[in-house]
């Protein structure tokens, strides 16, 4: 993926930002364990700094490359619906005693209309049955009706979910770059 310098206009001045995973990696975890990577001690920097960490980095980066894979196939057999924008949508509710927190990885949106939600899963273990009723669950907050429902996964997904989950379209990392 090429550096790409993003202009954000959310707050009164614009301010500019690398959207590049790599150079993100290089400042996160490179270049702060400069030293010891060039006096040859880079696999204890990765395996006290860096490895613990990797799956909350590429959390955000693989949910970038699921955006991705939406943005180029909207409107094809595989995302059977229109797109102008996917954004992450953040919402809380207050339930009787309780605030819930309602969040949603990839929210596709026609104007201002929700015609797609999306859930990411970068971890070692399938997406399992509680993954997806957690995300059903979510589902039920949003004032959306007839959802085009996605669920990305970097291991894949156990039987329950392949059996009960008809209506979601389900997406490994290597089928979205077929």
């Amino acid at each position: 993926m090429a550096a790409e310098i993003v202009e954000r206009r959310e707050s009164p001045k614009p301010y500019y930002l690398i959207a590049d995973s790599m150079i993100n990696f290089y400042f996160r975890y490179v270049m702060p364990g400069a030293s010891l990577i060039n006096s040859g001690k880079g696999q204890i920097y990765y395996k006290k700094k860096v490895r613990e960490n990797l799956h909350e980095f590429m959390g955000k980066t693989f949910e970038e490359m699921a955006k991705a894979y939406i943005l180029s196939n909207c409107g094809t057999k595989k995302v059977p619906v229109f797109l102008t924008d996917i954004v992450e949508y953040q919402n809380s509710m207050k339930l009787e005693k309780e605030i819930k927190s309602i969040e949603i990885d990839l929210l596709g949106l026609d104007g201002k209309k929700m015609v797609l939600a999306g859930e990411c899963k970068f971890k070692a273990e399938k997406f399992g049955k509680e993954d997806l009723e957690n995300f059903l669950e979510k589902l039920k907050y949003l004032p959306a009706t007839n959802l085009k429902i996605m669920l990305f996964s970097l291991s894949g997904f156990t039987d329950y979910v392949m059996q009960n989950a008809k209506d979601c379209t389900l997406v490994k990392l290597e089928e979205m770059y077929k």
